[in-house]
């Protein structure tokens, strides 16, 4: 496992909104979704989001290679891109059985021009993490490999959350 796993505790408490300029809201985005099993295990699963805050909805989404994401809701799509400082660090190592939860995580900006629908002239930044735990194989001195792939799906989870401060146009 490259990279670590949300999650699925979000990173704040209810949703707060407020109305600001003409025409705006401002307010708390969360996002959280969990992957389990093998799936898990993709450099790129497809997270099953839920959306509360501003907007309450859900998403499908798969993080894109590289650049920008859309994240796809039946109300529209919230363009996001990572920014620094992006971190990666270990949250948990069982040697024992090999056992290992690390987490990346990352602020996160609103791309404006390409959100629609609901978040069409969105605006705003935040912060994402993804938390990943799998049992890892060992080398051959017997000593657990962290630093390999995950052997096995069971017990793997992979989760997302984010929570943005956001200004919607309405």
């Amino acid at each position: 496992m490259a990279a670590a796993g949300a999650t699925a505790v979000l990173l704040a408490g209810p949703a707060q909104a407020s109305t600001g300029a003409a025409g705006t809201v401002s307010g708390t985005e969360h996002i959280s979704g969990v992957v389990f099993g093998k799936s898990a295990l993709s450099n790129r699963p497809t997270y099953p989001l839920t959306f509360t805050g501003l907007v309450r909805t859900t998403s499908l989404f798969r993080p894109p290679n590289n650049g920008p994401a859309v994240l796809p809701t039946p109300k529209g799509g919230l363009g996001a891109r990572l920014v620094r400082p992006m971190r990666f660090r270990v949250i948990s190592t069982d040697r024992r059985t090999c056992y290992g939860v690390f987490r990346f995580s990352a602020g996160l900006r609103v791309v404006t021009r390409l959100s629609t629908g609901a978040f069409k002239g969105a605006t705003g930044s935040g912060a994402v993490s993804i938390t990943q735990g799998a049992h890892f194989g060992r080398k051959s001195s017997g000593a657990c490999n962290f630093r390999g792939k995950p052997v096995s799906g069971r017990d793997a989870f992979n989760a997302l959350a984010a929570r943005i401060s956001l200004t919607l146009r309405r």
